[in-house]
């Protein structure tokens, strides 16, 4: 019989993998389910259950965008990519991810959004690239044949000079609205 530690516990449980879920959406659940048993059986602390399932949060990332197939829309195969956080409390940051948003949509631009609140190793691999650690930041492509075409205050003073198509396309990008 099940007394109600017992029934708290599970609950515990369930409300953990439920969030972890949420956290690591890439990851398939009954890995959650795997690492987190390994962790209820004191195998695993919650810190190297947090890096197992961020390192398997990045090989299935990796793994998308290395397999990006051509887009007949853009010709090159290469979409703009607009790498944001929805997690953050800092309100100029959730500001300039919108503002790229609303302008990228009204420019009528083919654009993806990508968010790396959750990967700590895409996030790292960006901020390399672009030599330049701040949040949003947009490539042309995905994967290692992206190109960065700039921050959030490089972008709008782009678009503020009326030069936004001829800057992407000088990165490889075809399709204009």
């Amino acid at each position: 019989m099940e007394g109600p530690n017992a029934r708290r516990k599970q609950i515990h449980q369930d409300d953990t993998r439920r969030e972890l879920e949420r956290v690591y959406p890439k990851v398939p659940p009954a890995k959650v389910k795997e690492v987190l048993d390994k962790h209820w059986a004191g195998k695993l602390d919650m810190g190297a259950v947090m890096k197992v399932l961020a390192d398997e949060q990045n090989v299935h990332a990796s793994k998308e965008f290395s397999e990006t197939k051509e887009d007949p829309k853009t010709k090159s195969g290469k979409k703009i990519v607009l790498y944001v956080t929805n997690q953050t409390g800092d309100r100029h940051v959730r500001y300039k991810c919108n503002r790229l948003r609303l302008s990228f949509t009204c420019l009528r631009l083919d654009w993806e959004e990508v968010d790396i609140a959750g990967n700590r190793w895409l996030r790292q691999k960006l901020v390399q690239d672009a030599k330049v650690d701040e949040i949003p930041l947009v490539f042309v492509g995905l994967g290692v044949d992206g190109k960065f075409a700039g921050t959030y205050d490089e972008l709008i003073a782009v678009i503020d000079e009326g030069k936004i198509y001829e800057h992407f396309r000088s990165l490889g990008y075809a399709h204009m609205g």
